[in-house]
């Protein structure tokens, strides 16, 4: 209002208006309130008419999912992925809760005993596990759009932006939800720097500004009202204040060698039953190292116009890892 009026009055009045639903441009069915089910909230959207008496008048209307940057899950790959008998038993809960049937089922039980409806999780575990791909896919199974979140994008050099970043990232998602015949994914991902313990404050103007970030994020999940998934890799580091705010708490280990037999077989399927299991014996790498070295051998294939060789694949293996070479120490040693 404050941007179409210039008296307080005037600006008071058309929100008075706007929310009671008397204004004219809703009574001419120009715009329409929808109340959200959460935080008070109401937002202003477009009708028909309005669309397209905006349409007429020449003006382009932007599509709302590409304005939130939602990913549509039949744009996402299928992928097979490999896990732990104990991790896949709790993935598969909660991609079994992710089905609409029984999300709806779910959320009408949990509103039946005054509980929060919405489902929160945090995936954590070593780099290269599945965390993030697990989520696309669970997304891509149940036919819902993800709004990824880089957390490193959220930090800004600006003293108080990142708040407003925050923000901004829920409003768009609670705006999503007009748009979305299925509530869509938030996902965090790498959401160590704003899930770990809160600092004591002191004078740094850093502290005190993550402190708030992490406040805002405390009171979205304490009602959030659709699904909400954090990726970290340092959960011995995760707020105390925030393990009651995660509904499913799933943890991912480095694959065993069963495991890795069967990701080595599946994304290199020339390697015999005896070579992809002494790969799996010799090299302690996740899923993730292994892909890498499934891409390195790609493209060697390709500069070379040739089959990569076994001995090849256990030199990427050895590689892979950052381990630096012994050296001799430059200096006095003992006689």
């Amino acid at each position: 209002a404050e941007g179409i009026l210039d008296n307080r009055a005037a600006q008071v009045r058309f929100i008075q208006e706007l929310a009671k639903g008397t204004n004219s441009l809703i009574r001419k069915g120009l715009l329409e309130v929808e109340k959200a089910g959460f935080l008070n909230t109401s937002y202003l959207k477009l009708t028909e008419k309005g669309l397209e008496l905006l349409e007429n008048e020449g003006l382009e209307i932007l599509d709302r999912d590409s304005d939130n940057g939602l990913l549509l899950p039949e744009k996402i790959p299928a992928k097979r992925l490999f896990f732990n008998p104990d991790d896949l038993k709790r993935i598969m809960m909660l991609e079994d809760s992710l089905q609409e049937e029984k999300l709806l089922k779910i959320r009408a039980r949990l509103e039946k005993r005054n509980l929060p409806r919405g489902i929160t999780a945090i995936l954590h575990g070593p780099p290269g596990t599945g965390k993030t791909e697990s989520v696309f896919q669970m997304a891509r199974k149940t036919g819902r759009k993800i709004m990824k979140v880089e957390i490193s994008e959220t930090k800004s050099k600006w003293f108080g932006d990142s708040e407003k970043i925050i923000k901004e990232i829920f409003s768009k998602y609670k705006r999503s939800l007009y748009s979305c015949d299925k509530f869509p994914i938030l996902l965090f991902n790498e959401a160590d720097a704003i899930l770990s313990r809160r600092k004591d404050i002191d004078l740094s103007g850093v502290a005190q500004t993550e402190n708030a970030i992490q406040n805002i994020l405390l009171e979205e999940l304490e009602n959030f009202e659709g699904i909400f998934i954090a990726t970290t890799n340092l959960i011995s580091n995760l707020d105390a204040a925030f393990e009651r705010r995660f509904l499913f708490k799933i943890g991912y280990e480095k694959p065993a060698t069963t495991i890795k037999q069967k990701i080595w077989q599946d994304r290199i399927p020339s390697l015999s039953a005896t070579e992809s299991l002494e790969l799996a014996k010799s090299f302690d790498l996740s899923g993730g190292e292994i892909e890498n070295i499934c891409r390195k051998i790609l493209i060697e294939e390709v500069l070379h116009d040739d089959k990569v060789t076994f001995q090849k694949i256990l030199e990427f293996c050895r590689t892979e890892k950052f381990i630096p070479a012994k050296r001799n120490h430059i200096g006095f040693g003992k006689l």
